[in-house]
């Protein structure tokens, strides 16, 4: 076990789980490009690693807010097997660093969802264009390295 990769999943998730609860971004849109900049993962690795973690948001969400039943039907039945595929088609996907990301996506999402409804819209709105755009920025940026 790996101490790296515990504090990495767990920062990863942290962050991940503060965007998501703050903005309402998806982990996907956020993870992805979190674990490939902190921890260094190939872009497989990263969406395996988001997808199972994508997994357990919809769970979290239900604990919090009873309005969240749509999201856990709809998310479960998509991303559980889409997880499953690439894990059949030979990923090899850090289990710890899932488990520790889930970890901090519970604690980030908890906190920042309560402070999301004290912020203005507007204000929520120019935070989610900034994130979108910096990660959009950086996975392009990542591309043309790898070129």
């Amino acid at each position: 076990m790996n101490p790296a990769d515990i504090v990495g999943g767990l920062l990863t998730g942290g962050i991940g789980g503060i965007v998501s609860g703050f903005l309402g971004v998806t982990s996907g849109g956020v993870l992805v490009p979190l674990l490939v900049l902190l921890l260094g993962k190939d872009q497989h690795v990263a969406q395996g690693i988001s997808l199972f973690a994508q997994v357990t948001v919809p769970l979290t969400a239900l604990m919090k807010v009873s309005q969240a039943m749509s999201l856990a039907v709809t998310a479960l039945p998509v991303t559980l097997p889409a997880a499953a595929l690439y894990v059949q088609q030979g990923a090899e996907l850090p289990w710890i660093t899932i488990i520790s990301l889930i970890v901090g996506l519970w604690v980030g999402t908890g906190i920042e969802a309560s402070f999301a409804n004290r912020v203005s819209p507007n204000r929520l709105r120019l935070l989610l264009i900034i994130t979108i755009a910096t990660m959009a920025i950086f996975m392009a940026f990542k591309a043309w390295q790898a070129i």
